[in-house]
């Protein structure tokens, strides 16, 4: 409970409803079927909460019957499968649309907590098959390794979130300094509320390129031709750059990739991996100066060997600082380089996680001389585990 101090008595105040419901009038029914959540957290106090939001839940104030239903979601199962029951046939409407809200919310829940507990197995399993082929020392390593690497990712997620949240941090405190001022300047005002949305959205965009990063590679793949799958991608970071307003005339692309070439695939993941790479290698002319003359970008495909088809990306640009270079090959998910602010740091992990999860690879190198080479290694037959 987060703070017991607002919360009455509910021992005395659940005696003195159920020998008299108008003990209280329904508006401080109302309240205090609202205060119940948290006490349905606490220990102490959970069950006679639970014995209070029964006895509201056949209260004659629809008000009052509606703030039950709208706290299912943190009963017991149990309570939950009675109450939804009961108020689902509830004479008000509003109340039975927050009864199917909450059971919407509850089936919801289920779902994501099965899906987490799903991955947390089959994590279990490979585990375990590891320990089975290899024997236990072996799996005992995988998972310190495992263990070692999620808390070098959490630290260094932690570090970069708490980068966004300082400057807006500051940006409230000197807002909210203007407003206390009883003086504020509006265009301070609007300055302020202009760079806390900016990083808002970058938040947002941060959290949303953590997600993707997370999703594993599907099981269920399918045959894909490489040249719709390039051609996929480039339409997506044209339309991007573009709505950016980026010139894209002052960068000639060219895509040479045979249509007999396919891969087993997750479609959607592999037109991700070409549309980041591609994307950063537009995005490595607007640091730079080249002349207009030596920008380009190639885009090939061709069968390695019988087992597998590489894409190959080549910019012309001014290729990437060897300090940068060792950073960026690690594919450290949230780490960005100095003049890619802009970025979440997402991007290019991203692509070498959904590379990998292929059964394939994802290389970055400059070139001879100049520009930057990413080389996608793709196996053209799903392999089967063999962990």
């Amino acid at each position: 409970m987060s703070d017991t101090s607002e919360i009455p008595d509910l021992g005395a105040a659940y005696e003195s409803l159920r020998a008299d419901r108008e003990a209280m009038s329904w508006t401080e029914r109302r309240e205090l079927a609202a205060l119940l959540t948290d006490a349905i957290d606490d220990d102490t106090a959970a069950d006679t909460a639970i014995s209070l939001v029964y006895l509201f839940a056949e209260d004659p104030k629809p008000e009052v019957r509606k703030e039950v239903a709208d706290l299912l979601i943190r009963v017991p199962d149990d309570d939950f499968m009675k109450l939804a029951a009961g108020l689902s046939d509830d004479t008000s409407s509003f109340v039975r649309k927050a009864v199917e809200r909450a059971m919407d919310r509850r089936r919801r829940g289920l779902r994501d907590s099965q899906r987490k507990r799903r991955t947390i197995d089959e994590v279990e399993a490979q585990l375990d098959s590891i320990g089975k082929y290899h024997g236990k020392l072996a799996a005992d390593r995988a998972r310190k390794v495992a263990d070692r690497q999620f808390d070098i990712l959490v630290g260094a997620i932690v570090h970069d979130i708490r980068g966004i949240l300082s400057p807006l941090k500051t940006n409230v405190s000197t807002l909210k300094a203007h407003i206390d001022s009883g003086h504020p300047d509006q265009t301070e005002c609007r300055e302020n509320l202009d760079r806390m949305t900016e990083r808002l959205a970058f938040l947002e965009r941060f959290v949303e390129d953590m997600r993707t990063y997370s999703q594993a590679t599907p099981v269920e793949r399918h045959r894909e031709r490489v040249a719709d799958m390039v051609k996929e991608a480039t339409g997506i970071v044209v339309d991007e750059l573009r709505g950016r307003g980026y010139d894209l005339d002052a960068v000639p692309l060219s895509v040479d990739v045979p249509g007999n070439l396919t891969a087993e695939v997750a479609r959607y993941q592999i037109v991700a991996t070409v549309a980041h790479v591609l994307k950063n290698a537009f995005e490595a002319f607007e640091m730079q100066g080249a002349m207009q003359d030596e920008r380009s970008i190639e885009v090939t495909a061709a069968q390695r060997d019988a087992g597998n088809v590489e894409i190959v990306v080549r910019n012309s640009g001014p290729g990437i600082p060897p300090e940068d270079l060792a950073d960026i090959q690690m594919f450290l998910p949230g780490k960005t380089t100095k003049k890619n602010r802009g970025g979440t740091g997402f991007g290019l992990p991203t692509a070498y996680r959904y590379a990998q999860g292929h059964g394939g690879s994802l290389a970055i190198e400059n070139g001879e001389g100049v520009g930057t080479v990413v080389t996608i290694t793709l196996p053209v037959e799903q392999e089967e585990d063999k962990a």
